[in-house]
């Protein structure tokens, strides 16, 4: 029985120390039993982190733990295979010429793993910065997917050079032709790309959206459309003007829908011969003028704050009173249709108590004297 069993052990040596394609039996051996025990083990923790991930995502409000689990879900199973072929490749020694092509093809996986990475990344950044506007425009979605787009060209440009290195090719040349032909587009469509960068400027810094109410220079008017290479602007009097972004962007913009809240100062010029008792009555009239404007139901939706009203002038044309009173509504048919009140308000005022505005005519005649 002893015999026996040294015979079989000895014929099991035997056969362990057999060599194919350079390595003894128990070396194969050894290896295919790495490979497979890395490949289910790797299997297994991307399965358990991946739900140990998505748990802890559940109750917190930060993205970057869903990213995490999106780049678990996406790594890919010939990602796993490739990288136990390559723990399995450090103790089986192949040919030079076998072994080099192992370890390229092996490289070539890992490099599409990351454009599989890259791709899913850039999307659920683009949803990401969508679904933080409730009413995202088409330039938005344009914008951001042209973004994208040209991350994408880059990462897949630069990876293929990656690749093609590791194959063994000359990149060398290739950049350097690659560097002068981008040069030479650049050059000829430089303005196109002036505005094209301004576009992205315009979405990601924001100094105006759609539907906003902007000045430039002496035009003004509300946003209608921003594209990638020109802006439309609704103007006050009905025509539609058209910026190029970069144009937009060098000039200085008053975007006055973003205005938290606006002073609104006016001029009450009183007869000249009014009598001193009426004078010190008229800011008390016009305080109460603004505020029973402000009460007004039509204007309950914004709060309206009086500020001053003084006697700011005596001249021969009249006593002038400057008025200020702070109006928090950024919409311009608001603070008109609550100062045309204001006014109207005044007025009734000023006829109940028996105080004159100054007139054109008297104020002709003292200049004729």
């Amino acid at each position: 029985m002893l015999n026996l069993f040294n015979n079989n052990a000895e014929t099991i040596t035997q056969f362990l120390r057999l060599s194919f394609f350079g390595n003894p039996v128990h070396r194969w051996l050894t290896g295919s039993a790495l490979f497979l025990f890395s490949y289910l083990a790797l299997k297994i923790v991307r399965s358990i982190a991946r739900k140990t991930v998505a748990k802890n995502a559940s109750r917190t409000v930060t993205q970057m733990d869903d990213w995490v689990v999106l780049l678990i879900e996406k790594t890919r199973s010939w990602f796993l295979f490739a990288t136990s072929s390559f723990l399995a490749l450090q103790i089986i020694h192949l040919e030079p010429k076998i072994d080099t092509l192992s370890e390229k093809t092996i490289v070539l996986f890992f490099l599409a793993q990351i454009i599989v990475w890259a791709n899913h990344s850039l999307d659920f950044w683009v949803k990401l910065r969508l679904s933080h506007e409730s009413h995202a425009s088409p330039a938005k979605h344009t914008t951001l997917g042209f973004i994208a787009l040209a991350i994408r060209v880059s990462v897949y440009a630069l990876i293929s050079l990656v690749g093609l290195h590791n194959l063994g090719f000359n990149i060398t040349a290739l950049i350097a032709g690659l560097g002068v032909g981008g040069i030479a587009i650049a050059l000829a469509v430089q303005n196109i790309l002036g505005d094209l960068f301004a576009s992205l400027t315009i979405v990601l810094d924001k100094p105006f959206e759609v539907g906003d109410s902007i000045s430039v220079g002496d035009i003004t008017g509300t946003i209608e459309k921003i594209g990638l290479k020109t802006t439309r602007l609704r103007a006050g009097s009905g025509e539609q003007i058209i910026f190029s972004n970069g144009d937009l962007l060098h000039s200085r913009i008053r975007n006055t829908s973003r205005l938290r809240e606006k002073r609104v100062v006016f001029q009450t010029l009183l007869a000249t011969h009014t009598p001193s008792q009426k004078l010190s009555e008229v800011p008390e009239l016009i305080k109460r003028s603004v505020l029973g404007a402000a009460g007004l139901p039509t204007f309950t939706h914004f709060s309206v704050s009086f500020e001053r009203s003084h006697l700011s002038s005596l001249t021969d044309l009249g006593a002038n009173f400057e008025t200020s009173y702070v109006v928090t509504s950024s919409v311009a048919i608001d603070q008109l249709n609550l100062h045309q009140s204001v006014l109207l308000l005044l007025a009734e005022k000023l006829e109940n108590s028996g105080i004159k505005l100054a007139s054109r005519s008297a104020n002709l005649a003292s200049y004729e004297k």
